[in-house]
């Protein structure tokens, strides 16, 4: 697309406005009008035939001219390709850096409930957050701290190993080995479990979305059991004994064993005439056995256990085992 004037030179149509400006006479976005104007007062026709409109009436320009708008127009480009890469380079993230901000939003995490604090523990997950692991399915936050809330006052020694952390745009994937001592009074547990863990990333920060975590057999836990067989009268209610395992229960899990309680159930009818019902504790060693036991609550809970719950009690047969 160019046009050739009288003396020879060809020039292009998409002329850079700086060019224009600098010829006052030159008129943007006006009707062609088959005419070419010099200076003076006449009139050069030429052919209308094949141009019909056009946005601009041009005036030749100089070698010169020309070599100085082509190189300005280089430059332009070049500035514009260097601050397309650099604009580049600040949206792309460097894989090991985000991995490693990952991991440290998981370190920060258990850090936070080693020293029970939940602000700290809020601000590290998102705020639909869930966790699952063996026993409990914590839907939201709120019960999640309210189950954590139950160790407050034990020495937590907590040792993380992550096998291995996935990125994927804002959504990330870590794998833990997870252990941990705990100790509270005279009892100790420990708690080895396999970890899987959801990360969003919300405002440029890596939160922790869900936790699913499947506990390990406890290496500590030698099946110490605890048996009650009872013999509830006929027209009796087992609901007043019920009633108070349950309170017996939440007293133990708010001392912090919230794998250790009672069980009631009922014997298979027609296989025994003596008893009805059993009872089994679940202690897990005799360290557990006697802390439970010794604990202020559990005391409380025993020394008022309901009369008609107490004459059920009386001509029980008490068993206690290990590896059950």
């Amino acid at each position: 697309m160019f046009e050739r004037f009288s003396h020879g030179r060809f020039i292009p149509y998409a002329v850079n406005l700086f060019v224009l400006k600098r010829y006052k006479n030159a008129r943007i976005n006006q009707p062609f009008t088959g005419q070419f104007r010099n200076d003076g007062n006449q009139q050069n026709q030429i052919n209308t035939k094949k141009v019909k409109t056009a946005a601009v009436n041009f005036y030749p320009i100089s070698t010169y001219e020309m070599e100085t708008l082509i190189t300005t127009i280089m430059k332009n480009l070049l500035l514009l390709f260097g601050l397309l890469v650099l604009l580049m380079a600040c949206q792309t993230s460097d894989p090991e850096q985000e991995k490693s901000a990952v991991e440290t939003t998981l370190n920060d995490f258990y850090t936070a409930m080693e020293d029970f604090n939940y602000d700290g523990v809020r601000a590290l997950c998102t705020t639909d957050f869930s966790l699952y692991e063996t026993g409990f399915n914590h839907q939201d936050m709120d019960g999640f701290i309210e189950s954590v809330k139950s160790m407050e006052g034990a020495a937590f020694n907590v040792v993380i190993d992550i096998k291995s952390t996935e990125v994927s745009g804002n959504m990330a994937f870590s794998v833990v080995n997870f252990n941990a001592d705990i100790a509270m009074d005279d009892a100790k547990m420990s708690i080895e479990a396999y970890e899987s863990y959801v990360f969003k990333k919300v405002n440029n920060k890596w939160l922790l979305h869900y936790c699913h975590s499947t506990h390990l057999p406890d290496k500590s836990d030698n099946h110490l059991a605890s048996l009650h067989l009872i013999k509830v009268p006929e027209g009796g209610s087992i609901e007043v004994m019920q009633n108070a395992m349950d309170k017996f229960n939440q007293a133990i899990a708010e001392m912090g064993f919230w794998d250790c309680l009672y069980t009631l159930m009922q014997v298979v009818p027609g296989s025994n005439d003596e008893y009805n019902y059993f009872i089994k504790g679940n202690w897990k060693n005799q360290e557990t056995y006697d802390a439970v036991h010794n604990n202020e609550g559990w005391k409380t809970i025993s020394e008022n256990f309901p009369e008609e719950a107490s004459s059920i009690m009386q001509n029980q047969i008490y068993l206690k085992v290990e590896d059950l």
